[in-house]
Order: structure tokens, then sequence, then C-alpha cells
């Protein structure tokens, strides 16, 4: 048996993927009360590469496939976590998306905070 994070199944992602892989995590749910507490266009304001898949963001976290270091730099360059806004994203409302990068080898990357 084994036991993953959801980070250990990003890396395992990439791994078995072969490709670039962006975790993102919502930081505006609510465990406790099973809702997100904005308006979820704020959210996809705050992570574009949401809007792809509206279940992921009701979830309150996805794996983002890239096809290339580029696009996983993109996606991740646009996500605005609790360092605020980034160069790619002006957002500056209530939501926060926690962005983790991880290349196919496995190994982590930057995050936003």
């Amino acid at each position: 048996m084994q036991v993953l994070s959801l980070h250990d199944t990003a890396s395992a992602l990439a791994r078995a993927s072969g490709k670039h892989v962006v975790y993102l995590e919502v930081h505006c749910w609510s465990f406790r009360h099973g809702s997100l507490l904005l308006d979820t266009s704020e959210l996809f304001e705050a992570a574009p590469a949401l809007k792809q898949n509206h279940q992921a963001a009701a979830d309150g976290y996805a794996f983002v496939v890239c096809d290339s270091l580029e696009e996983m730099q993109r996606v991740y360059d646009s996500t605005v976590g609790d360092d605020g806004p980034t160069d790619a994203n002006s957002y500056e409302g209530a939501a926060k998306v926690y962005a983790l990068t991880v290349y196919p080898d496995g190994e982590f990357g930057n995050e936003n905070t």
C-alpha cells in the first residue's frame, strides 16, 4: 500500500506523463462549509487555467498537465497566490491560489507562497 499526498501525486503524474505539471490549490475554499468563499469569477481571475475545468475549481485543487516548459511557466506566472499580483496577472482580489511547478522528472520547481 502507498498513501500519496497531493504533492506526491503531482510528482508521480509528471514522471508518468513525461510532462511539466502545475499543481494548483485554491486557498479560498471552506472545507467546513463545503463551498467556495467567493464568487468563482474571482477565482478564475486569480488562476485563469482553472477556467478550463470548473469541477477542478470546485474540488479546490487541480493538476495542469502542460505540453512544454513555456506553457508551465505561463500557467505559473498567471496564478496569483499569497505573494500577490504577478507580472503576468495584476489581480488583487480576495482569491488566492497556490501554485507549484513540477518537472517531468518529478522534481519540484517554483511555488508562489
